[in-house]
């Protein structure tokens, strides 16, 4: 029997050269020990690709977050630069007539001066909710509180919100812009859907992740209906994927009680608040 052993190393074995059944298998073998080398460099260099794309499509997205805010706040800035000034100073207007003008005109001066001020307020409501300034000021956990407070004055409703963040928040710019407009699309379909509008909120960390627990009493919603803006029949607003698209996710689970459990995540750039527990 003939045998002959290489130099050559392949991993921790020596190359065999053997004429019979062993040597064959010898060499079956170290063929596909240069193919699994030939694939793993192949699956390392997929990888590190993969990763280079997911990262470029998460600064795409964040570049889409930040347009679409500015433009939203451009188009505020023209709003109250424009119309909201123009209407406000034909209001100005016919108050200085209105005192000296005869009974006859009167009423309707002040009907008009009416559908102005009714007119500058909408505006003016339209321009806050293009561009929140407190998004700029104040971390997330305080503007979603501010949120709900406001949406309780303004439509009479018991929404209860309850924050477990014990700190500041450290969240990408692009991750709060659409956590918040997630959150409030979620609570304006509830308004939109639900006879008796009524939620509880709770705000809290867990791990690498910033999250809110919404859940409604007797009102079944399902995940595109919660996360779409009302109106938008293309769902071009869906904040679902939106989410999904910077790391996050929104799930939603119904309950016996026709309630629905709906829960955001974004990730943070540190950990943050305190856990709870689910």
């Amino acid at each position: 029997m003939t045998q002959k052993i290489t130099e050559k190393k392949y991993g921790a074995r020596s190359r065999l050269t053997r004429t019979d059944e062993i040597g064959n298998l010898s060499r079956s073998l170290d063929i596909m020990a240069e193919q699994l080398g030939h694939f793993e460099t192949q699956e390392k260099a997929f990888m590190a690709d993969l990763a280079k794309q997911t990262l470029q499509l998460k600064q795409l997205n964040e570049y889409l977050v930040y347009f679409e805010e500015s433009e939203r706040k451009s188009i505020a800035s023209k709003l109250h630069g424009t119309v909201a000034q123009t209407l406000a100073m034909g209001v100005s207007k016919i108050k200085t007539h209105i005192n000296g003008c005869d009974i006859g005109r009167h009423d309707d001066l002040i009907q008009v001066k009416t559908f102005l001020e009714h007119s500058v307020k909408e505006i003016r409501t339209i321009i806050y909710e293009l561009a929140p300034p407190i998004l700029d000021d104040f971390d997330i956990d305080v503007a979603i509180e501010f949120l709900v407070e406001e949406i309780n004055e303004k439509n009479g409703t018991g929404f209860d919100f309850t924050n477990r963040i014990g700190g500041p928040v450290p969240l990408n710019r692009a991750v709060k812009l659409t956590f918040y407009r997630a959150i409030k699309t979620i609570i304006t379909n509830i308004l939109e859907y639900a006879d008796a509008p009524d939620a509880e909120l709770e705000l809290y960390g867990h791990e690498d992740f910033l999250c809110i627990r919404v859940q409604t009493r007797g009102l079944r919603l399902g995940l595109k209906q919660a996360t779409t803006a009302p109106g938008d029949k293309a769902g071009h607003q869906n904040f679902s994927e939106r989410m999904e698209r910077l790391g996050g996710s929104i799930l939603l689970k119904h309950f016996a009680d026709r309630g629905s459990k709906i829960t955001l995540k974004a990730p943070v750039l540190t950990q943050v608040g305190q856990e709870n527990p689910e």
